[in-house]
């Protein structure tokens, strides 16, 4: 079977049909829809039954960890689950965050450190590095507009100002603005210009 993998997200949902076509069980939920069942759960007093079924799958894959910070109670939800599931099934989960940020979702840097500690012992972890393919995706259909820095006067290094995109959505352009960028850095990049 040929994938064409373009992402995170992408890259977990193939893992989890291989695991489906090898007779595993799986669960796909982005991390907020699990957080707030188990925050309703718990409203409920049906933690337990809750976290049953989140354990019960042979794989679970967790899309979106990290885009949004979580409460101290909702993090401790979180490590109760992976608690269960340490050594018993596959977690999958995907992040927009290093490791060394995983602190600040979690609101709390000893708890953060617990749950690396179950997740990393027995796992593989991809780095994967590149541009958005949602934003290569924009750029080619025109939507995302690249606006090159002007020279600054009177410099003897060739520095220049900083990188500012727009990136255009349906209702409005939003602004994006990087770092100091050398002509070199600039071209390196694969930036027009």
């Amino acid at each position: 079977m040929k994938l064409h993998i373009r992402g995170k997200t992408h890259l977990s949902v193939a893992l989890g049909v291989k695991a489906l076509e090898a007779g595993h069980t799986v669960l796909f939920l982005t991390l907020e829809s699990m957080i707030t069942r188990l925050t309703r759960a718990r409203m409920g007093n049906r933690v337990e039954r809750q976290l049953i079924q989140f354990v019960s799958p042979k794989v679970l894959i967790i899309d979106e960890m990290g885009y949004l910070p979580m409460n101290r109670e909702e993090a401790g939800l979180f490590f109760r689950l992976l608690t269960r599931r340490y050594e018993k099934a596959s977690t999958i989960i995907t992040s927009n965050k290093s490791f060394v940020d995983w602190g600040e979702i979690f609101n709390d840097q000893v708890l953060a450190t617990a749950i690396l500690d179950r997740l990393l012992h027995h796992c593989t972890t991809l780095n994967i590095k590149g541009e958005s393919y949602r934003l290569k995706e924009k750029r080619r259909a025109g939507l995302f507009v690249s606006v090159l820095p002007r020279r600054r006067r009177k410099e003897k290094t060739r520095t220049m100002r900083p990188k500012t995109m727009y990136y255009k959505t349906a209702e409005k352009w939003t602004f994006y603005s990087g770092e100091k960028w050398t002509k070199q850095r600039r071209l390196r990049s694969g930036w027009p210009g």
